[in-house]
């Protein structure tokens, strides 16, 4: 008696798993770049969501062209239509291009970018002028932390963030404070 021969399967059934596999971390780098589309988007230009399906492809040529509203300001509607029309299907009608063009001005009009909104503040460039923080983190702290002179001290604004400061010192002894992980 010898051992049971192995099932070996056949080479289509391996080249499918490759590919369906493949095809699913594509699927996943996809989602994730629409995820970071949609967040810058959220701070450089929000009401284009409001106006347009985010999945059509009207939507992704309009970003490229104009990811912020100063883009489109710079432009006529006129120029707003002919690019629409020469950067989108062929089967978009210059009747089509010209109605996107009038709502796309007239939201310009209403636009409330953060990072625009945001620029005048003093806080504004101190935050900026820390290293490896751009604008739209900038505009992000700012909105998730408020009006920061509020706080009197560090020690309110990490309570405050959630962040629990251990420090530890004995006599002259003082070592590096450290985030509690609690």
């Amino acid at each position: 008696m010898g051992r049971k021969k192995t099932y070996v399967q056949d080479d289509y059934y391996e080249q499918m798993r490759a590919i369906t596999r493949y095809y699913d971390e594509i699927d996943e780098k996809i989602i994730l770049l629409r995820s970071r589309m949609h967040a810058i988007l959220h701070l450089s230009f929000p009401e284009l969501e409001q106006l347009i399906t985010p999945s059509s492809a009207i939507f992704l040529n309009i970003v490229q062209l104009y990811p912020h509203p100063a883009l489109l300001m710079a432009h006529s509607k006129t120029i707003i239509k002919n690019r629409l029309k020469s950067n989108t299907r062929k089967n978009l009608s210059l009747e089509r291009a010209e109605k996107k063009a009038i709502v796309l001005l007239e939201v310009v009009g209403n636009s409330y970018p953060a990072v625009a909104m945001s620029e005048g503040r003093k806080e504004y460039p101190v935050l900026r002028s820390f290293p490896s923080i751009g604008d739209n983190t900038v505009c992000r702290l700012i909105g998730e932390l408020g009006d920061i002179h509020r706080f009197k001290n560090a020690k309110q604004l990490n309570a405050y963030v959630g962040i629990d400061i251990m420090r530890y010192q004995s006599g002259n002894t003082h070592y590096r404070d450290r985030i509690n992980k609690t």
